[in-house]
């Protein structure tokens, strides 16, 4: 993201005046170079060198639970000349950065000068969906390949020809075991090359385009046309045009609301996205993984409906500028609504911390003698009501309750692998409404994006609409999903209680939250939610204002007249 933010201005600007398909096929190819470098050159590079999984062979399939008592093993820490190959990690993802920037800023404009103003709502939704599927595949994808050995991917070896289904099961589940992150790297920059050739070949616009373009009604609200001598400057590629594009986009109230108002969608969506598993996990005592399938269940259909029906209404009912802001400001307000949903609280089961000296129920108990490893978490649940950080830190040498040190033979206790079950803690109705509330927050953002499109193309003159898609994106990065993620991390790690720690003391992941962190999820959602309703509210009332007064602008520049832009165009 902050790679592309250092490139997109320019690339919309330059893709405004020039073949924006050949443009997009070469930021293809760079990101295609970038995916391959960040999956490929680590991988097969060292692929001779030690790793973990040398030693989790050697165990063969005489595997046992490293998180009961006396059975701590130490887990290998990972090889230290390893640990420089992060550059190239970073290295491919500026590339990408690079690469991607000019397929937002240039696809927009490009659409829109082939399309009819009732049919751009619908393309850009069919533009953004495939975004959010690519998105939904690669995190399937991903995790089946991260079921194979990165070493082996074909298992073609003796020792996994020699398992069987269950001892690879168990094989798999050990914490050592490294997956193949690198194959869908090697796929993905694969499909980018295949893709990046026929954009190369695409004309600078269709046949019909230019018949199109004359039947258009060019709208553009809130801000007057750049005089003529600007107009003129327009066909040319300069630093004058550029700055008096720039200010055109940015005296334009209706764009900067509408940047705006994305930017707060952008935030909004990506920390729901992000750490929306976290607020169940903590809400509802759901493990990490129910959590990340339930909000994946959620986003992914919700937000292919969303954007076709985002898409397909104002195609349908030929929606004009001020009732594409309506339909916004509406989605934006429901957003606003529901967001109060999400302060619903439920009761958490206690939790008993890692320490030598255990005590529950005025019991104390010694487990040193168990040599408990604190980077080993395996969450177990006592008696229906205390979650353990792991079996180990009850005594427990197996997951029978009597064979637990701090076993006592008068106490009705239980043992079981997993956290608590959250239903004496929380009404089902609770669940539900939250479920619901996440359904109708996704639904309604990803609704807003192809309306909120098309009404940035309708409030921009179409010399600088491309510069105007370049802002926009630019804008929603800074302000949306660069630090929405990050502002909800530094939110969630305050409210940590309990940090994973790895053998040499190096703070891990955040184990356990404090329940109050329910509360910061939800405010942060409410808060980003209500700027975007008064950013779209704001844009209304211009478009609404200039519509009552008629100080519309509406102009007509086939691009076929711009001589600069004629000669740029592939015949």
């Amino acid at each position: 993201d902050i790679a592309g933010i250092l490139v997109i201005i320019p690339v919309s600007y330059y893709g405004g005046r020039a073949s924006q398909p050949r443009i997009i096929g070469t930021g293809q190819f760079l990101a295609c170079v970038g995916v391959l470098i960040m999956g490929a050159v680590p991988h097969f590079a060292t692929s001779d060198r030690p790793s973990v999984m040398d030693d989790l062979r050697a165990k063969g399939t005489s595997l046992t639970d490293s998180a009961v008592c006396n059975q701590t093993e130490n887990l290998p820490e990972p090889p230290h000349d390893l640990r420089a190959w992060v550059a190239v990690f970073y290295l491919g993802n500026i590339l990408v950065g690079f690469g991607a920037a000019p397929l937002w800023a240039n696809s927009f404009d490009y659409l829109d000068k082939n399309l009819k103003h009732e049919s751009f709502p619908l393309f850009s939704a069919i533009f953004t969906l495939a975004g959010v599927i690519g998105v939904g595949v690669g995190y399937l994808s991903g995790g089946l390949f991260l079921r194979l050995p990165f070493d082996d991917v074909t298992k073609s070896g003796e020792f996994y020809t020699n398992m069987t289904d269950s001892e690879y099961q168990i094989f798999r589940e050990d914490a050592s075991f490294i997956g193949a992150w690198w194959l869908g790297f090697l796929i993905g920059s694969a499909g980018m090359l295949i893709i990046a050739i026929p954009l190369l070949g695409f004309p600078y616009e269709f046949p019909e385009s230019a018949e199109i373009r004359k039947q258009k009604k060019l709208e553009s609200y809130g801000t007057k046309k750049p005089s003529e001598e600007a107009s003129k400057m327009a066909t040319d590629l300069s630093y004058e045009d550029f700055k008096i594009g720039t200010r055109y986009v940015l005296t334009n109230p209706i764009c900067v609301c509408l940047a705006l108002a994305g930017a707060m969608q952008s935030f909004y969506l990506a920390v729901l996205s992000s750490f929306g598993p976290k607020y169940l996990e903590t809400v509802f005592n759901l493990t990490s993984s129910s959590a990340s399938v339930t909000v994946g269940t959620i986003i992914l259909p919700v937000s292919i409906i969303a954007l076709l029906m985002g898409g397909l209404i104002p195609k349908i009912f030929k929606f004009s500028i001020v009732q594409l802001l309506c339909l916004s400001s509406l989605a934006a307000t429901v957003v606003f609504s529901t967001s109060f949903a999400l302060f619903i609280k439920c009761g958490k089961a206690d939790f008993i911390k890692p320490s030598d000296v255990i005590t529950y129920q005025d019991i104390s108990c010694d487990v040193s003698e168990c040599q408990c490893s604190p980077s080993l978490y395996e969450p177990s649940c006592l008696d229906e009501r205390t979650n353990l950080f792991s079996p180990c830190y009850f005594g427990c040498h197996d997951y029978d309750i009597s064979n637990c040190l701090c076993y006592n033979s008068s106490m009705n206790y239980s043992l079981q692998k997993g956290l608590c079950d959250t239903d004496q803690f929380c009404e089902s109705w609770k669940f539900v409404a939250v479920i619901a509330a996440f359904c109708v927050i996704c639904f309604a953002g990803f609704f807003n994006i192809p309306a909120g499109e098309a009404a940035l193309d309708r409030s921009c003159l179409p010399e600088y609409r491309s510069l105007a898609f370049g802002l926009d994106i630019f804008i929603l990065r800074v302000l949306g999903t660069i630090p929405g993620p990050i502002v909800a991390g530094v939110v969630f790690d305050s409210k940590c209680i309990l940090w994973q720690r790895s053998q040499s003391g190096d703070s891990g992941s955040c184990l356990s939250y404090h329940e109050s962190v329910s509360e910061s999820f939800a405010l942060l959602i409410l808060v980003s939610s209500a700027l975007m309703m008064a950013c779209y509210c704001i844009a209304l009332y211009f478009g609404y204002s200039d519509q009552k007064n008629g100080s519309t602008v509406e102009t007509e520049i086939p691009m076929s007249e711009n001589p600069t832009l004629e000669s740029n165009a592939p015949k």
